[in-house]
């Protein structure tokens, strides 16, 4: 008898051991939730109240002291005490609870601190909380640690809230004649008790509710711990009598079949549910692998703001794999790895960038970059850059990787773009329409006829977080350049076109190329680019003279006079292109010979730079109407 109830003891306390240590840790994971994860997230939600209040703070103070600095004959420091005075009452108004505090701290020197709380106006005699030097190096301190809030205490009290440099300077002494300009430290703080006093009420009343809940529990578990080992017992009880029958008569009795389905179908009831858990597993990877989880995400939520057709400025990226053809002939039985190998490191070096993948068709795909998905702080013009100079840095070690030859061909542009939901009600994804996804495609279909990997628009570069005529990205240098002014087909406007040149010990090369040149001759590339816009002039005074006949001779005067500017142009655009294997330099001379003249260039250069005068095409009335040429893709 007594070893059972040794036994049963055992149990039981066991049971009760291990529920008394599951409730204490799930005590001390809710104080844990509470005190870090609820915590930081109420701070991250509510820690804008204080950013706002700095900059109203900051917006009075601009205003005030600009005033001040043009009413030269006001005296500077009583006025100056007046405006902080200001400053800490407006902010105090805005502040939340009754103990939420404003401080606006000069250098010690300065000997002046304006202070209050909403239910203490003044308690400038506080110097001892609110020194200069101590939340200036808590400031730089938070910078570098990235983080966005204060603690600090006030009489005993923990307080919360943020501390800022202002930007605007006060002469130094208060003294008007003083030109050194110090910075005051503005402090808006609500005190902890009364901040978090939402989170404490509710924890407190989530710990009293799970007392309860565990008094209820412990008395459950007490009975149903008799009857679990009760059960057990049974359990022991049948297979000694199943022993019994088995020494005695050889047999098992229809009961051992009861005891055996029994732990057949508990069996089955978990292995059913293991298999389930694992096939809802596989269908939520299958999910995340091949659905858009915006579309995802907002189908399920029903969110019209994203599913229904709406405008919204974006960069796009534009991407051709160029030389995919050629991988296809070569590798057909290892496209598909090839292709996904690829896509993958693309994918990587996008969402780096806070980009998404809209489309991948085939060996292209275009991809987004939204104003609503920048969290690593840059403009989306700056992630669309730096995604596609990292991107095209990346081939080299993709090609060894893959023991094959190709590159990217990139298009760039920003601006509005309508983007929902589109489709059936069957099939349906999210989409993109609009002149800025057109023009992305078409600049890469024209970095073919440029002979570049990225072709950019200016709307690219006035967009962008970073120096427009050079960014350092991955500790290399960078230089956007101009390579034309045309007009995309079908479009009357023409655009500034970019690229990006990669700096080497003063030598430059195009990006997605290995071939560097030295700057003089970009500038000689440069001046050939404005001599062939100026040269349009002349072709304007033909064609005006041209519908007068009357005015032959100065027709034909203007004429000879077109020909031959583009025949001194076309022979330098060859020049650099032959002579110094500068590649943008090929589309003009196309642009301008006539096809025999081209095809002469291409069979027999030699002979061609010998002649002085050249077979060039006319321009069109719109061509020299607009100043640009409409380009053919």
């Amino acid at each position: 008898m007594f070893p059972k109830l040794k036994k049963k003891k055992n149990l039981k306390t066991s049971l009760l051991l291990s529920d008394a240590i599951l409730i204490i840790i799930i005590f001390f994971s809710i104080y844990i939730l509470f005190e870090t994860v609820i915590k930081k997230i109420l701070i991250i939600y509510n820690i804008d109240n204080f950013y706002e209040n700095t900059k109203e703070a900051s917006f009075d103070l601009s205003n005030s002291l600009l005033y001040l600095e043009e009413k030269r004959e006001l005296p500077y420091k009583p006025y100056i005490n007046e405006i902080l005075n200001y400053i800490k009452l407006s902010s105090l108004k805005r502040t939340r609870f009754n103990n939420s505090l404003v401080a606006i701290i000069l250098p010690e020197q300065e000997n002046l601190l304006i202070a209050g709380r909403k239910n203490k106006i003044d308690f400038t005699e506080k110097n001892d909380f609110f020194k200069y030097d101590q939340f200036k190096k808590l400031i730089i301190k938070n910078k570098e640690e990235d983080k966005k809030y204060i603690i600090f205490n006030v009489d005993g009290k923990q307080y919360i809230g943020v501390a800022n440099i202002l930007e605007q300077g006060i002469r130094k002494n208060l003294d008007r004649n003083n030109n050194e300009l110090i910075y005051p430290i503005f402090i808006s703080a609500d005190r902890d008790d009364e901040f978090f006093y939402l989170i404490y009420r509710v924890r407190n009343i989530f710990y009293i509710l799970l007392g309860i809940v565990f008094v209820f529990m412990t008395l459950f578990k007490i009975y149903n711990t008799f009857i679990i080992t009760k059960e057990i017992y049974n359990i022991k009880d049948n297979m000694m009598q199943i022993s019994k029958q088995v020494k005695e008569a050889g047999i098992v009795s229809s009961s051992t079949d009861d005891l055996s389905i029994r732990f057949i179908e508990t069996n089955n009831l978990n292995t059913s549910f293991n298999d389930l858990v694992i096939s809802l597993t596989n269908v939520g990877e299958i999910i995340s692998g091949i659905a858009d989880k915006d579309l995802f995400s907002a189908t399920l939520k029903n969110d019209n703001s994203l599913l229904n057709p709406h405008i919204e400025l974006m960069a796009v990226l534009f991407l051709d794999i160029e030389g995919f053809t050629s991988i296809t002939e070569k590798h057909k039985e290892n496209i598909i790895t090839i292709v996904n190998h690829i896509w993958t490191e693309v994918e990587r070096i996008i969402e780096k960038y806070n980009g998404k993948v809209n489309k991948l068709i085939g060996d292209a795909s275009l991809i987004l970059f939204r104003e609503k998905d920048t969290e690593n702080g840059l403009s989306p013009s700056t992630n669309a850059l730096f995604s596609a100079v990292e991107l095209l840095e990346k081939v080299p070690e993709i090609t060894k990787d893959l023991d094959i030859y190709f590159n990217f061909r990139i298009g760039l542009d920003y601006g509005k773009i309508t983007y929902g939901k589109t489709g059936t009600d069957k099939k349906y994804e999210l989409g993109v329409i609009g002149d800025t996804v057109n023009i992305a495609s078409r600049l890469e279909a024209l970095g073919k006829q440029y002979h570049i990997n990225l072709l950019l628009t200016d709307n690219i570069l006035q967009n962008i977080s970073t120096k427009k005529d050079n960014f350092i990205l991955n500790n290399q240098n960078y230089h956007p350049i101009k390579i034309d002014k045309a007009r995309p087909k079908g479009k009357k406007e023409a655009l500034e076109l970019y690229t990006v040149l990669k700096e080497n010990k003063k030598t430059y090369a195009i990006i997605g190329s290995d071939k560097y040149y030295e700057h003089k001759v970009y500038k000689f590339y440069n001046n050939l680019l404005d001599n062939f816009f100026y040269s349009l002039k002349y072709w304007e005074e033909y064609q005006r003279n041209k519908k007068d006949p009357q005015n032959t001779n100065l027709k034909n005067a203007n004429h000879s006079k077109a020909i031959k500017a583009w025949s001194i142009l076309v022979k330098k655009f060859a020049l650099a292109y032959k002579k110094l294997n500068f590649p943008l330099a090929h589309h003009f001379i196309k642009l301008i010979l006539k096809y025999e003249e081209y095809e002469e260039f291409n069979h027999q250069p030699n002979e061609w730079f010998k002649k002085k005068i050249y077979q060039v095409k006319e321009p069109t009335e719109d061509w020299v109407k607009l100043k640009s040429v409409e380009l053919e893709k």
